[in-house]
């Protein structure tokens, strides 16, 4: 099972880009600020049109929801999926209406 300690150390390993802003956080760390910024992360990814490093970043969600600790699993649900999908949404109705 994947702890709450162990998230900035596997997301940063797997995603050097992220360790800044974890030092930034370092007083305050917590699995939702960490998944947040994890979230911010493959959001900015995805629209600078990233999609393979997106994908990399659903498949590492995915392994923390299958591994992770109860707050794991929360924050990963509550903020990384909520946060995905609504972002999702609106690209897509965005990109419906740059469509018209």
């Amino acid at each position: 099972m994947i702890t709450e300690q162990q998230i900035p150390d596997i997301l940063g390993t797997e995603y050097p880009a992220l360790n800044a802003e974890f030092e930034k956080l370092a007083r305050i760390s917590s699995a939702y600020t960490t998944v947040q910024c994890f979230t911010d992360y493959t959001r900015n990814l995805l629209i600078r049109g990233n999609i393979e490093a997106a994908k990399k970043c659903f498949v590492t969600a995915e392994k923390l929801l299958q591994s992770g600790s109860n707050i794991i699993k929360n924050a990963v649900s509550n903020i990384f999926l909520f946060s995905i999908s609504q972002f999702m949404d609106t690209s897509k109705a965005n990109h419906e209406i740059m469509m018209q």
